[in-house]
């Protein structure tokens, strides 16, 4: 089945450099901010998994040794598998996806809401993912979220400098309301209690150093092709109504 879309190279996807991004097809969330609504339908994909795995070894190029010399090199530093949702994927396929990225020498990133935190330990388990990217939505069913930026993080903690865990709330302002992100950085700041100051960033960290972040990212209008129409009157936000946010990041 066709469940994957590729996309060769990004300069946005990865903490550092440029990536060449999987994206899986199918997404049972319905949040109104989606990026990418036309990932949700299941088996929608341009690609099987055979002709992934085939995209992501094209990444790794062998010169002729006679003309260039013989150093192998990739045309991108990192793999990133997005979605969707990943994790309502295959975790097998997932895996082998992976795992071939990390054997064509590519560093690992992987987008996930975390919500099913079985398939989840099961593909971290299986790998080695350098980057990870949580969507901490604030809901009340954010309880595996946390699991899983539960878990992660003890890993973190006994491999600190081969792992990156940015968690980012994408903020509407009808329902992310001051009370509600102290309550929900009360949430993280228990889960991440060997590191209770976990730096916290409107838009994006001031470096690409950080290791282990939180980022708010308000709704703009530069919000475009959502799954839901956005009323930016209601959930936007222009610069001088960021002013809150400042408590929260304290």
């Amino acid at each position: 089945m066709k469940s994957y879309n590729w996309n060769p190279f990004s300069l946005v996807d990865s903490p550092t450099g440029s990536a060449a991004v999987v994206y899986t097809c199918g997404c049972h969330l319905s949040c109104p901010y989606c990026f990418n609504p036309e990932l949700r339908q299941f088996n929608s994909g341009n690609f099987d998994k055979k002709q992934i795995i085939k995209k992501i070894k094209s990444l790794q190029i062998v010169p002729d040794p006679i003309v260039n010399g013989s150093e192998i090199f990739n045309t991108v530093e990192w793999l990133i598998i997005s979605g969707g949702e990943p994790l309502d994927a295959p975790s097998n396929e997932l895996v082998e996806i992976i795992n071939v990225g990390a054997e064509t020498d590519l560093r690992i990133g992987f987008f996930t809401s975390g919500y099913n935190i079985h398939q989840f330990k099961q593909i971290i388990d299986q790998t080695d993912i350098e980057y990870f990217h949580i969507d901490y939505k604030g809901l009340e069913n954010d309880k595996e979220t946390l699991e899983s930026i539960e878990y992660l993080y003890e890993r973190f903690c006994s491999r600190y400098n081969h792992m990156y865990i940015h968690i980012n709330t994408t903020i509407m302002r009808s329902f992310h309301t001051e009370e509600k992100l102290f309550e929900m950085k009360k949430k993280l700041m228990k889960i991440l209690y060997k590191n209770k100051n976990i730096p916290i960033f409107i838009n994006k960290p001031d470096t690409s150093d950080r290791l282990l972040f939180w980022t708010l990212t308000p709704i703009s209008i530069n919000h475009q092709n959502t799954l839901t129409k956005l009323n930016y009157i209601k959930d936007g936000f222009l610069e001088e109504d960021l002013d809150f946010l400042k408590a929260i990041v304290k």
